[in-house]
């Protein structure tokens, strides 16, 4: 009896050992994944912030009293406020669409959520200078969209 409790306990021992090699191999492997998930994340989400900071800015700036300036304000004379606000636009969107794109579809939803709550703390944070960090933001945040996309930059 007490043999075949022995070779019992001695299967289950190394049954568990091979479990815990392959838990440990998988361990390391999805460590190595969410690493890269976080990545890629973390940049969609900054260009997506930036986006969302350019196009909330008139909104809260009202609100608050602050200055607006002449590139927030839209008159039938001047494209550039439409234009900004387009190209804001994009960066807020192609975020979210590359993360889809790249990663899970669930990616977009944590891109469109962080990309528009650091954008609105941004607002609050640089105030007056939201605009002119923001543009800066996306016009490098949108070439660096596009060459993610077309697979220059490997994340």
């Amino acid at each position: 009896m007490t043999r075949k409790f022995n070779w019992i306990l001695s299967y289950i021992k190394a049954q568990f050992n091979k479990l815990f090699i392959i838990h440990y191999l998988l361990k390391q492997v999805k460590i190595y994944i969410i690493k890269m998930e976080i990545t890629q994340t973390a940049i969609f989400s900054l260009i997506s912030s930036f986006g969302s900071a350019y196009n909330a800015y008139p909104a809260i700036a009202s609100l608050k009293g602050w200055s607006i300036g002449v590139t927030s304000t839209p008159n039938y004379y001047s494209f550039t406020p439409w234009i900004l606000q387009f190209v804001a636009s994009v960066a807020f969107f192609g975020g979210v669409v590359l993360s889809i794109k790249f990663g899970a579809w669930w990616h977009g939803i944590i891109v469109f959520i962080i990309g528009s709550s650091c954008g609105l703390i941004f607002v609050f944070i640089a105030r007056l200078w939201t605009r002119f960090i923001a543009l800066i933001g996306i016009f490098i945040g949108i070439p660096i969209l596009l060459l993610i996309n077309w697979g220059y930059i490997s994340l």
